[in-house]
């Protein structure tokens, strides 16, 4: 599993999402792991240093910080 966390001025959200194996889909191409983007999950929300459970949050709103993750280094735990 893959976690990243986005930090802005007054909002932090953490992220996860599965790892996928990526390659160039060509004989013998190299291969590497990258967070599934497509599964990423909000795993927690503060707004000015309050913890904010996402589930509590409109749909939305939670979209709105899901595309977020594009922008997240993720690292592999």
């Amino acid at each position: 599993m893959a976690t990243g966390t986005w930090n802005g001025a007054e909002l932090t959200v953490r992220f996860s999402a599965p790892m996928m194996r990526c390659d160039y889909a060509v004989p013998r191409s190299p291969t590497w792991w990258e967070p599934d983007m497509g599964r990423v999950q909000i795993d927690g929300v503060e707004i000015l240093g309050v913890p904010v459970d996402p589930r509590d949050l409109p749909a939305d709103v939670r979209k709105a910080l899901a595309e977020l993750a594009y922008d997240v280094e993720f690292s592999d735990d």
